[in-house]
């Protein structure tokens, strides 16, 4: 996945430093829902939330790169909409998670990532339910 030209993702990762104790590659707001496109709530924005995949993607291939050996994910993976709709289209809150976290799962460097649970995950989940996913403390 190419990212968008113009932005911080296309220029090349920071070489790994030997004198590195240890490497993080962020990611935050991702908001995913398999959804149509729409308006935020003050009709300011246009939403594409099929198309946070394709910024994790970048963000995946870039942690990738710098051999991050920690994803440090802001929260917000999922967005405040996967119950579905008002007809209950639309993946599932789980199977919204599970798309997002199975892309960050694949940075092979990575040891470990340190969730923060966003608003939007407490939209479709417990925190205890959450943490179980996780397999381990979720903060926020």
């Amino acid at each position: 996945v190419a990212p968008p030209p113009g932005t911080m993702a296309d220029r090349d990762p920071l070489p790994p430093s030997e004198d590195c104790v240890v490497t993080f590659g962020a990611i935050a707001d991702i908001q995913y829902w398999d959804g149509d496109d729409a308006y935020n709530f003050a009709k300011t924005a246009l939403r594409r939330y099929r198309k946070s995949l394709q910024g994790v993607d970048v963000a995946v291939e870039a942690f990738q790169a710098a051999k991050v050996s920690m994803i440090v994910q802001l929260g917000d993976v999922i967005d405040g909409k996967c119950a579905g709709d008002e007809e209950g289209n639309g993946r599932t809150a789980e199977e919204a998670l599970e798309a997002v976290l199975g892309r960050l799962e694949r940075v092979e460097s990575s040891r470990r990532t340190l969730h923060l649970i966003g608003n939007h995950e407490l939209y479709n989940f417990t925190r205890e339910a959450l943490e179980k996913r996780l397999g381990g403390p979720a903060y926020g």
